[in-house]
């Protein structure tokens, strides 16, 4: 058994006009913890609208879902049902304003029940794990980098990242990726946006969380700092987690 002991997520407009990253962390109807990151397609219409209409889907469809009695064969699928729903409400948005429907976004997504975590991921937002003082990535980024490394015929585009192959609108090329994690010691979940893990590495982040002599949010501002400070051009955003044993 696992319990959550803090969670913090701190978000900075770095060198942008506008934020278009979103999060948002809550315990849904039925005490289940549920945190989300959706960073808003730049250079698209509506891109900042698009990340605020992906949260604000995940808490209207989330909210009253309960996996206690679930398998996790079940409760993958209820996932990827109500993930289903946010597409179509993305669409329905699109019929009654036609000017934004190229709008996209990420969405990477958390739920932790049943002593496990359950992440969803559409795009390059990212969902990592420090375990036993490692950082293990726990989602895969959606973004022709990525393609590259799997595929040598796309090997020429290995320095894309900022090229995505999947991403969430209402005309856009959505591929939903769930992973599913298990629990096993302390640890932390962390959420980033690309405009930290493109210029934060998989080391200094486990450094900063190492840490003894910061706490949560201190854990958090630091990070964001120093993808400010390695010359971030994006916005940045980071959820972390905390949990331990019961």
């Amino acid at each position: 058994m696992f319990k959550i002991i803090n969670t913090v997520g701190e978000t900075r407009i770095g060198k942008r006009k506008i934020n278009q990253d979103v999060f948002v962390i809550f315990n849904n109807k039925h005490s289940f913890l549920i945190t989300a990151l959706a960073d808003g397609m730049g250079g698209h219409n509506g891109g900042e609208i698009a990340s605020q209409f992906a949260i604000k889907c995940v808490q209207k469809y989330f909210n009253n879902l309960n996996f206690a009695t679930l398998t996790q064969e079940q409760s993958t699928d209820l996932i990827i049902f109500n993930v289903k729903k946010i597409q179509k409400s993305f669409i329905d948005y699109a019929k009654l304003k036609p000017e934004l429907k190229d709008m996209g976004t990420t969405l990477n997504l958390n739920i932790f029940a049943n002593d496990k975590l359950f992440s969803l991921n559409i795009g390059d937002s990212r969902t990592m794990q420090l375990l036993n003082r490692e950082i293990v990535e726990i989602t895969e980024d959606h973004n022709l980098s990525t393609l590259a490394r799997k595929n040598p015929l796309y090997a020429k585009f290995s320095n894309y990242s900022n090229l995505l192959t999947s991403s969430l609108g209402p005309i856009k090329e959505t591929k939903v990726d769930l992973f599913v994690t298990h629990f096993s010691a302390d640890g932390y979940i962390i959420q980033t946006c690309d405009g930290v893990h493109n210029y934060v590495s998989n080391n200094e982040i486990k450094k900063i969380l190492l840490s003894s002599k910061t706490d949560l949010k201190e854990k958090a501002d630091n990070i964001i700092q120093k993808a400010l400070k390695k010359g971030s051009k994006d916005n940045v955003t980071v959820v972390l987690v905390e949990y331990g044993k019961k």
